[in-house]
């Protein structure tokens, strides 16, 4: 009634993709209004792509939040155990890289930070708590990825040994 819109933007990539120039928009709204706002969401994002109505894009920012997380744990169970029995894990990253098992999380595990795991966990089973949804992998990752910090990627990939829930593994 008043004139005003309203459309909800979230980017992905983070603080890496901000320092690229490679944030990516996830928009909820009406399609004009996202037109509307597009010349400024382009101002530093690298694409303004619409997922839905009005907080959608804070849903398919929680969904692709959700796939990261799932990776990062992935990603460090897949190494230890390449560690463990004594694959250098940094050579089984690049190898991995070029098998059909890679994922966008693991071509930039170097520069993953875990800074905002129990944030981006809490949003996504508040949402499926809210939609009446039973997610037990997601809960699984809430608490594994809650462990895990930029150290410990850095001791698994470079160190003679990394720590997993507790426990230290060496090739």
């Amino acid at each position: 009634q008043k004139g005003k819109r309203l459309v909800d933007a979230p980017v992905v990539y983070g603080s890496s993709g901000a320092r690229a120039g490679t944030l990516l928009s996830l928009c909820g709204g009406a399609e004009a209004d996202i037109e509307e706002v597009r010349p400024a969401l382009m101002s530093y994002s690298r694409d303004v792509i619409r997922v839905g109505p009005l907080g959608a894009g804070q849903v398919a920012k929680a969904c692709n939040n959700l796939l990261h997380w799932v990776h990062c744990v992935a990603n460090f169970e897949t190494l230890l155990i390449a560690k463990r029995y004594g694959i250098d894990a940094q050579r089984m990253r690049e190898v991995l890289l070029d098998c059909p098992g890679q994922n966008g999380t693991l071509r930039r595990w170097d520069t993953t930070r875990f800074t905002w795991q129990e944030k981006d966990m809490d949003l996504t089973l508040d949402l499926a708590q809210k939609a009446g949804l039973v997610l037990p992998l997601a809960g699984q990752v809430d608490q594994i990825v809650k462990t895990l910090g930029a150290d410990d990627v850095k001791g698994l990939l470079y160190g003679d040994h990394a720590t997993y829930l507790g426990r230290t593994v060496k090739a």
